[in-house]
């Protein structure tokens, strides 16, 4: 008993187009190689997931409240404001306006920067419950 499959069965079964199916055999591509289904689901899979994944993470941190002039009030006790904002590349009083509540969030990168440097000086256990 030789059944043959339709193109449409084939296309459905690889999870891809009848007419990649009909360009791929145009191509000479034969049995497995016509189909490959299992390398490009995974792929697909996996850039799906990905982008699913920094959809998320981006999410979270829409949701995540960050108390700025907290963190710049710890890290005043550290060192002086001038020099940490000196020393992320900002002029010598930004970190002096967030910590008078004058910049209520920073930039995106200016934040990380400062999650980053406030982590390494005053400590992330710290700075988890500033935040």
């Amino acid at each position: 008993m030789n059944e043959r499959i339709t193109t449409k069965q084939l296309a459905a079964i690889a999870g891809i187009t009848p007419k990649q199916i009909c360009e791929r055999r145009r191509n000479g591509l034969t049995g497995s190689d016509l189909v490959n289904t299992s390398r490009e689901r995974f792929e697909r899979e996996s850039a799906r997931l990905k982008e699913q994944m920094a959809k998320r993470k981006i999410e979270r941190l829409r949701e995540m409240k960050i108390n700025w002039q907290r963190i710049a009030l710890e890290l005043r006790k550290h060192m002086p404001l001038e020099q940490a904002s000196r020393k992320l590349g900002r002029h010598k009083g930004w970190l002096n306006q967030i910590a008078r509540g004058e910049i209520g969030e920073p930039a995106f990168s200016d934040g990380l920067r400062l999650l980053d440097f406030a982590c390494d000086r005053i400590g992330a256990d710290r700075l988890r419950e500033l935040a």
